[in-house]
């Protein structure tokens, strides 16, 4: 999806100042929610002038010859621009458009051809005014960057934009109006100067981006935490009025069109679990992805899914969308998409009117003619749906943090327990009864060695009743961890149920040594088996 730094240059005859394009500009700008920004100004503050902290662009100089082959403006590092100019032609533009009863989205090209032209004329009046206040004039280059800092502020995210187009980043922390961290994929960590000029401001940015989603969010001090989901898919979470200063933090996704032959590819599956998930996935069997944070549980859950043919008709209910699979029509053209509504007004019968919540949502998504209902990450009053979704369709996906697959079983009867309304036998024959299969993963962090992370599974249990157990319940390995940490079958075990993957495709040879194996070693710096540190 082009963004304003993908935007061609074009030159003006009065001053040859460069100026967003017509073509690129608007054809992803109807379509994003946070366009509704245009509807309403935005309330102004009192601002520093140009600074050396102010949020960077790096500008390419204007190509007469090939202005659409420039590259994208992506390095937070050059020509500064003047937030609180930014901030008041938005605002003049945004009382414009209101003024005039324009929609709250611009829709058709002529609309956004116009605004185009109503941003590249307040840049010029700017630096008209520049002028007569005897101020130095902006350089082309500076006009550019101020064009595409407002088209940011009305159509993207704002000054975070540049940071979050960054190659390579996975997470954006703030913390507080001053401070930044940028974390990348190769391990770096790197901090950037404050784009903020205080907390409030900050608490501010946070309450718009939060409203303007396509399930609107509250972030004031009845409502501290927020968590929501930006246009690219990425996941935000914010907290403030109970924490020093207002933090936001926010995770890129970057492994989104992903299938079980990639991730062997990566390394992650071995081609046997590749096999047996496909299998299972295709047989109606539920998955539980479980392990730590960053351990790839989300792209495990994603890659599992698009397995399945695209005519299957899936139903993904989550609390913000995080698994994006509605974006991914080439893989699956039948999609329900769900995410938590928070409501808003009076209470009736013991609820806030409007809102809906995880478990409202399964009645519905059945009606909508389902075979398989996705919820997404588990991490309390999820479990219960997650449990209900099993019982209802075909089958079901989910993810949890664990430590191992046995810990995923209790972890998940806790998150049932602690809701009150269930005994822990309940839950705990509820799982086993439920879970066909837990894929429990892992990694290995050597990026401050100068080495990289390993991700890969090593562990995959089939939860069931046992009365030998004093839980109830039980978790035999049909994976276990082999001498390097990875995956490996067990010969002694095999699912009751190996009929079923067998319809769909399953080779038994898969779970023998011979083709249940790793394709290649995993190396490390520090070797990954006892026997090698001795």
């Amino acid at each position: 999806m082009p963004g304003p730094a993908d935007l061609p240059l074009l030159l003006t005859d009065s001053d040859a100042s460069t100026s967003l394009t017509g073509q690129d500009l608007p054809s992803h700008a109807a379509r994003r929610p946070q366009a509704r920004r245009l509807a309403g100004p935005i309330r102004a503050h009192e601002h520093r002038g140009d600074s050396a902290e102010s949020p960077q662009l790096r500008i390419v100089p204007d190509s007469a010859e090939s202005p659409a082959a420039l590259p994208p403006v992506t390095d937070p590092e050059s020509v500064p621009v003047d937030r609180s100019a930014v901030r008041a032609i938005q605002e003049r533009l945004s009382r414009k458009i209101s003024r005039e009863g324009r929609g709250s989205a611009p829709s058709g090209d002529a609309e956004l051809d116009a605004i185009r032209g109503e941003i590249h004329d307040a840049v010029l009046d700017h630096n008209n005014t520049l002028a007569t206040a005897g101020e130095p004039l902006l350089s082309p280059e500076a006009q550019h960057a101020l064009r595409i800092a407002v088209y940011n502020e009305m159509f993207s995210l704002g000054p975070l934009t540049p940071l979050l187009d960054q190659p390579g980043l996975t997470d954006l922390e703030i913390r507080g109006g001053g401070k930044i961290w940028c974390l990348f994929n190769d391990g770096r960590i790197t901090t950037h100067p404050p784009l903020f000029d205080s907390d409030a401001e900050l608490i501010e940015f946070i309450t718009q981006l939060a409203a303007m989603g396509p399930t609107p969010r509250p972030f004031d001090r009845t409502h501290p935490n927020v968590d929501f989901t930006l246009t690219d898919g990425s996941r935000a979470s914010a907290q403030a009025w109970y924490t020093p200063y207002p933090m936001l933090t926010i995770r890129k996704h970057t492994l989104t069109d992903v299938d079980a032959e990639d991730l062997v590819r990566r390394g992650a599956w071995s081609p046997s679990i590749a096999a047996f998930l496909t299998a299972c996935m295709r047989a109606g069997k539920s998955i539980l992805f479980s392990g730590v944070a960053h351990s790839g549980k989300t792209t495990g859950a994603r890659a599992v899914l698009n397995t399945l043919p695209p005519t299957t008709a899936l139903a993904t209910i989550e609390t913000e969308d995080e698994l994006g699979l509605w974006r991914l029509q080439h893989r699956h053209g039948r999609v329900w998409s769900g995410q938590e509504l928070v409501g808003g007004g009076e209470v009736v019968n013991g609820r806030i009117a409007g809102q809906i919540t995880v478990n409202d949502m399964i009645p519905q998504a059945l009606r909508a003619n389902t075979q398989v209902i996705v919820v997404g990450e588990v991490r309390g009053r999820e479990a219960i749906t997650m449990l209900q979704a099993m019982q209802s369709g075909f089958c079901s996906v989910s993810t949890i943090h664990a430590h191992n697959g046995r810990d995923t079983i209790e972890r998940l009867v806790t998150c049932v327990t602690q809701l009150g309304d269930y005994s822990t036998t309940w839950a705990y024959r509820q799982a086993a009864s439920l879970i066909d299969v837990v894929v429990h993963l892992s990694y290995i962090d050597e990026r401050h060695l100068g080495g990289r992370e390993h991700y890969f599974v090593d562990e995959i249990v089939l939860p069931r009743l046992s009365g030998d157990s004093p839980s109830g319940f039980s978790v035999p390995q049909l994976y276990r961890p082999g001498p390097d940490g990875r995956a490996i079958p067990d010969m002694a075990l095999e699912p009751s149920w190996m009929p079923d993957l067998i319809r769909h495709g399953f080779d038994r040879d898969f779970l023998t040594p011979t083709r249940g194996g790793w394709p290649e070693p995993m190396t490390t710096i520090v070797p990954t088996t006892r026997e090698a540190l001795t």
